[in-house]
């Protein structure tokens, strides 16, 4: 089971969030960007996109490994 932590932090026009994904092989980082408008379509109602990239990344990683995810 890998562990998925994400940052974000404010940038103009939404939000940039800095996720770390950690297993037994090791960690990656990935930088994601979210605007206000997708925040909105996503996840209706969030103040931020905490929850919405770290659900994004379970999703990825039930398909796929930590290294076939564009960083």
């Amino acid at each position: 089971m890998s562990k998925i932590a994400v940052e974000t932090s404010p940038v103009e026009g939404g939000w940039l969030a800095r996720v770390t994904v950690t297993d037994h092989g090791g960690s990656r980082e990935f930088e994601v960007g979210v605007t206000r408008i997708e925040l909105a379509r996503f996840a209706p109602g969030a103040t931020d996109p905490t929850d919405l990239v770290g659900r994004s990344f379970i999703f990825l990683l039930a398909r796929e490994p930590k290294e076939s995810i564009l960083s």
